[in-house]
């Protein structure tokens, strides 16, 4: 059994915790509106896999008003 030097060490805990967010990655999160029972808008939140209902936003407005001129 080799000792890890302490750089060693932490490039491995990075690798890890790399794995850990890859693995976490394929989900989005995402809030919309809908009714609840008593037919008031209310705001509920959406963490899973994308499905064809999900927007995503890919720019904001300024950006492409910065871009036009």
């Amino acid at each position: 059994m080799s000792e890890l030097t302490l750089a060693e060490y932490e490039r491995e805990k990075d690798a890890e915790m790399s794995r850990i967010w890859d693995s976490f990655l394929p989900f989005y999160s995402q809030y919309y509106w809908h009714k609840n029972w008593k037919n008031e808008w209310t705001v509920a939140y959406y963490h899973g896999p994308r499905i064809k209902w999900m927007k995503l936003i890919k720019e904001k407005k300024n950006e492409r008003r910065a871009r036009r001129k």
